[in-house]
């Protein structure tokens, strides 16, 4: 956790997942979806496959969750982030302790790769913030819908 920051950041539990998926920002239910998915479904099965699983209160709001899975032995690290309006009342601290926690997930893993709705600005604008390649859209999931690879490799 950074010093200083608004944010309460601990280890996230089961719970957790109720609580986001009703504070959820229009955008992250779009992209969900979008999918053909359930939010609260998808949500848990991002929880339960991820090895780094974490929760940000700001006062008593839920304002995101995030996580990292992708096998133990591979060298891909997949994270993940919902977000609920709560960011926006301290975007810049959010920002900073998003580094941070990009910065931890690289110590683990030397590529950190995902897929974001491309219609998701705001999502796209922190990737490209946090130092993320964002591919081209292409068709995505059963649904097709278009999304954008993001990418990130630990420095050498």
């Amino acid at each position: 956790m950074i010093h200083g920051s608004p944010y309460h950041i601990r280890d996230a539990e089961p719970n957790d997942a109720r609580l986001m998926v009703h504070a959820l920002r229009k955008e992250d239910r779009d992209e969900i979806m979008c999918l053909g998915l359930r939010p609260l479904r998808t949500l848990k099965k991002s929880y339960g496959r991820s090895f780094i699983r974490r929760s940000a209160f700001l006062g008593h709001d839920i304002a995101a969750m995030w996580g990292m899975g992708g096998g133990l032995l591979e060298e891909v690290g997949e994270p993940w982030l919902l977000t609920s309006a709560a960011v926006e009342r301290k975007p810049i601290a959010f920002a900073k302790q998003m580094r941070a926690e990009i910065d931890e997930m690289l110590g683990l893993k030397p590529i950190l790769r995902g897929y974001v709705a491309a219609s998701y600005s705001r999502a796209i604008g922190l990737l490209k913030l946090m130092d993320f390649s964002i591919g081209p859209p292409e068709p995505f999931g059963q649904a097709r819908a278009l999304f954008c690879e993001y990418r990130i490799e630990r420095a050498a």
